[in-house]
């Protein structure tokens, strides 16, 4: 509003910078619908009463600013790894100490993220990188902006492959890692630490000492990210046993063998180096033999699990006949 002292004259031509806006007789103008924090020139032009010229003056005035306003966030910038769960935020401002006044408006850059009715961003719906959720508040004909950042991180994948997932307890297990490759990521053995021997590029090797049921569990991480965990079940089998072979029951014309219990698929016998074909029983009778002779007897225990089967070896000697 412009106001100016009275002259002797017919009226004042009003220019708002410098356009006319007609001739009123009041001492006093207002100009509306200024834009904010904006200077406006005025010029009062007074209308000569008699031969003489008409004066004019201009004087320049500035519209008022917006008032300060600061907005708070929860937080200001959301670091989100891609499928985390629970991927709904309620967004939340306060301004002026007042948590989401009326004016509010949310607006995001990822456009299928964010539900400005309910003011929510839902993280599953953003793609992996830098993402910012726009909030405006409008007060009169002042409005304020203000934005909250949100990171999406790639959640890694991890798998593992066996060449198999039952061994040996003397043998060595390779175990291939395989899945996303990226500077900085570190896998973490969740279950099996202790039994690993060796690491070669992306192979594992495991080793256990003894025979059992035993899991492996790995996850892997990238920049605070988990992948989701990944196992598998490894048998480890137990060697077969060496038989312990005696000689029984000697006489001019046969001889029996016997060993302990072996856990095994059955035995395969060899006399003198020659098959005699497979039992299941912990002896064997060679009759037909010759007097005072040499027999030797092998004893296979054939394997019934991952290990190989084992053999031991003895030579018993038929009776002589006796002196007369």
């Amino acid at each position: 509003t412009f106001a100016w002292d009275a002259v002797s004259t017919t009226g004042y031509e009003i220019l708002i910078n410098d356009v006319s806006r007609g001739t009123i007789t009041a001492t006093q103008y207002t100009e509306s619908g200024l834009a904010i924090d904006t200077d406006v020139k005025i010029t009062v032009r007074a209308i000569s009463i008699n031969s003489c010229p008409g004066t004019e003056a201009s004087t320049t005035c500035r519209t008022s600013d917006c008032p300060q306003l600061s907005f708070t966030f929860p937080v200001d910038t959301i670091e989100a790894c891609q499928n985390t769960v629970p991927s709904i935020i309620n967004l939340s401002a306060t301004i002026g100490g007042n948590v989401n006044p009326p004016g509010l408006v949310w607006t995001s850059t990822c456009v299928p993220c964010l539900n400005s009715v309910a003011g929510t961003f839902d993280l599953s719906q953003a793609n992996i990188g830098r993402h910012t959720i726009y909030t405006t508040y409008t007060s009169g004909s002042c409005t304020y902006t203000d934005s909250i950042i949100v990171i999406i991180k790639l959640k890694p994948i991890v798998n593992i492959q066996l060449a198999t997932d039952s061994i040996c307890v003397t043998d060595v297990l390779p175990v291939l890692i395989s899945g996303t490759s990226a500077p900085g990521i570190t896998n973490s053995w969740l279950d099996g630490t202790l039994y690993i021997q060796n690491i070669s590029g992306n192979t594992v090797f495991f080793k256990w000492p003894a025979s059992g049921n035993y899991n492996i569990r790995l996850v892997s991480i990238l920049d605070g990210c988990m992948s989701d965990e990944v196992s598998r079940s490894v048998v480890v089998d137990p060697e077969i046993e060496i038989p312990a072979l005696s000689c029984q029951n000697v006489s001019q014309n046969s001889v029996t063998f016997d060993w302990n219990n072996v856990t095994s698929a059955g035995y395969e016998i060899l006399i003198n180096d020659v098959s005699r074909g497979t039992i299941t029983t912990t002896q064997y009778t060679e009759s037909g033999l010759a007097i005072d002779t040499d027999v030797k007897i092998t004893v296979r225990a054939i394997s019934n699990n991952n290990c190989p089967g084992t053999e031991a070896s003895t030579t018993c000697r038929t009776s002589d006949c006796p002196q007369l």
